[in-house]
């Protein structure tokens, strides 16, 4: 069963961080050169690491659907299986 701690890694944060800081520089360095590349860096930081959470949620939730859907069988007398999955799947 996936958990959402196999998607959301300290190797994705720090990508996730570097990319900010680059699309950050390279927008704000447009506008104003290095002092716009200053002030573009927290926003940029920002916007790419809320974009990353959002990204490892879905990620999550569709391999946990597909998990679900595939052990449907195996699992449909569990009721841990049947609290986590039936809001994924329909489980009749």
């Amino acid at each position: 069963m996936p958990q959402i701690g196999d998607y959301r890694t300290e190797e994705g944060v720090l990508v996730a961080f570097a990319k900010g800081v680059l699309e950050g520089c390279g927008i704000g360095g447009l506008f104003g050169g290095v002092a716009g590349c200053v002030v573009g860096v927290p926003y940029g930081v920002v916007a790419s690491l809320i974009i990353w959470l959002l990204e490892t949620k879905n990620d999550y939730k569709v391999d946990l659907t597909r998990w679900c859907q595939q052990n449907y069988t195996n699992c449909q007398n569990n009721e841990y299986y049947l609290r986590v999955c039936a809001e994924l799947i329909d489980v009749e």
